[in-house]
């Protein structure tokens, strides 16, 4: 924030950079800063000096900075949601709140649409009516959170009811529980004999409270995630759980199957109509078999084809965390990741993995500070070394290689031939038309020594859309070649989507499952990967890393020498 702050302004290049190197090293790290202030040492992370140490120390301790005080005073409030449009850096914020005097996202479509932006040089029409576009998409996503931040928020408000003797059960409902990348609000169903008020107290301040009334509690957590936590009485748990996990058209769905079998399904439970005596245990997945079908998994729950597959018994063996085995794609300081080699591989052996595949950014990829030959060489040198010394794992040494504008990759291929796992991805050119784009791609896909597109339709969840692109046709070009796509499980990308590696799995595309981890943390994130592939109906047999490693090898010599 106070990096951006600076730059807006106008501020020296290097005084901003210096802020977002700090932040970057600080964000990606294992490092404990309550714990390395209180000892003094914050100031021995790589990247963060003297003046910037003190800032982080002052916040961390009072939990507020003059420094980021007097960088959001200086400008209006409005002006930093502009940041958040994609095309829309620092700098040219910067230019539009110094020359026309835009200090939000309103003035900015104002301008925008009365043409002033385009008078502007280096703005013109063009980028006048993206801005446009853009402010469109923003006011749709204002209310979506990633469920990489929703997810530990209800695990943790969760955790918080621990002991407690008025709640007899507690879980996770609505879209976090059927892994949505994006989601509105955390709601939790909890079974009690114990009026509302009493269940208020556990939370302990975890949650600003707006209402209580007998069956529900709601507030918002700091960041201004709503929750919702339904209270039930506990023969009712196994109902409620289900009436509000959802989705609104699979139970609507399962209410016609039971009107059908004179039966009502509400959250009360599962009822004859005749009596209106429950039919089931206090369970879902009893109420699911008498319906006359088998538990649907969570992540299934769309009304997508999954309640005729259960009544037919044909429900996939869904991908589990546990099957994942290797990590194909991964980053370290190398390049732009945060963690040394060592690190990352330490991390890779605690995740109980069995491979590990090194895969730093191509030269291309300067922002990155990507490999050029001499280092991708000397980098493979170096993971060879460790390689031999590491026992519990297997460490490879690949690389995340760019898709430049014209679909050549960024090495040519006597280098490529050379690594164990070769991730081809786009990150550059993201406007160019939908029939280039789908070109490029499919070059990339058809390279003999190109094992997976990494982050496919190239979408930040709430920052960019994917890119215009035909992904059928990329899919069918990786059917062809036995080229992997990628399902990365950074919850800001979850690419491909869901809808997406339904159809690649459907068509008999294989996928991998990665973290993309810059960090030594990021290796837990795979979670994010695995229920965004359930909800693709995705087993594991469709999944590379799921196969041991004499097998992953086999299946990569094969198709090198098919192409």
């Amino acid at each position: 924030m106070i990096g951006d702050a600076l730059e807006i302004q106008g501020e020296n290049p290097n005084r901003v950079r210096s802020y977002r190197t700090a932040s970057r090293r600080i964000e990606a790290s294992n490092v404990n800063v309550m714990q390395s202030v209180l000892d003094g040492d914050i100031g021995n992370i790589p990247g963060v000096g003297k003046t910037i140490a003190e800032i982080i120390k002052e916040f961390t301790l009072t939990g507020s900075s003059s420094q980021l005080s007097d960088a959001r005073d200086s400008l209006p409030d409005g002006i930093f949601d502009l940041l958040k449009l994609q095309g829309l850096g620092p700098k040219t914020v910067g230019r539009l709140y110094r020359e026309l005097n835009i200090d939000g996202i309103d003035t900015l479509e104002q301008a925008a649409l009365s043409g002033r932006i385009r008078e502007l040089s280096g703005m013109g029409v063009k980028r006048e009516r993206r801005i446009v576009s853009e402010i469109t998409l923003f006011r749709q996503r204002a209310g979506c959170y990633l469920l990489g931040d929703a997810y530990p928020a209800a695990t943790a408000l969760v955790d918080s009811f621990i002991g407690n003797t008025d709640i007899q059960r507690i879980g996770i409902a609505g879209a976090i529980r059927r892994g949505e990348s994006t989601v509105r609000k955390v709601e939790l169903v909890a079974s009690t004999y114990s009026p509302a008020e009493d269940c208020s107290r556990s939370l302990n301040n975890k949650i600003s409270l707006k209402s209580i009334s007998k069956n529900l509690l709601s507030g918002q957590l700091n960041n201004g995630l709503p929750v919702q936590i339904h209270l039930c009485q506990p023969r009712a748990y196994a109902a409620n759980l289900l009436w509000h996990t959802g989705s609104k058209n699979h139970v609507d769905r399962l209410r016609q199957i039971a009107t059908s079998r004179d039966m009502i399904l509400d959250p009360e439970g599962l009822r004859h109509k005749s009596d209106g005596q429950t039919t089931t245990d206090n369970d879902e997945a009893a109420i699911y078999k008498c319906l006359g079908m088998p538990f649907i998994p969570a992540e299934l729950r769309e009304n997508q084809g999954e309640i005729e597959a259960a009544l037919e018994n044909r429900l996939p063996a869904l991908i589990n965390l546990s099957d994942i085995v290797g990590e194909l794609h991964t980053h370290s300081d190398w390049s732009d990741g945060s963690d040394t080699l060592q690190d990352m591989i330490s991390a890779a052996i605690r995740e109980n993995l069995e491979y590990y595949v090194v895969s730093d950014h191509s030269h291309s990829l300067q922002i990155a500070n990507g490999l050029d030959v001499v280092r991708l060489m000397e980098q493979r040198s170096e993971v060879n070394k460790i390689a031999m010394q590491t026992k519990g794992l297997s460490v490879l040494h690949g690389s995340e290689t760019d898709i430049l504008k014209n679909g050549e990759l960024d090495f040519e291929d006597d280098i490529l031939q050379q690594l164990d796992w070769v991730t081809a991805s786009i990150h550059t050119s993201f406007s160019q038309s939908r029939t280039k784009q789908t070109e490029r791609m499919i070059r990339a896909v058809r390279n003999p020594f190109v094992d997976s597109i990494g982050h496919p339709t190239g979408r930040i969840l709430n920052q960019r859309e994917a890119y215009d692109i035909d992904i059928t046709q990329v899919i069918n070009a990786a059917i062809e070649t036995g080229t992997a796509m990628e399902l990365n499980a950074m919850p800001d990308r979850l690419d491909l989507p869901d809808t997406h590696a339904r159809i690649a799995v459907d068509q008999g595309a294989k996928l991998v499952i990665n973290t993309d981890a810059h960090s030594a943390r990021h290796l837990s994130l795979l979670y994010y990967g695995v229920i965004t592939a359930r909800r693709a109906w995705v087993t594991k047999e469709h999944v590379l890393n799921c196969m041991s490693l004499d097998e992953l090898t086999d299946w990569r010599k094969s198709r090198i020498a098919n192409s």
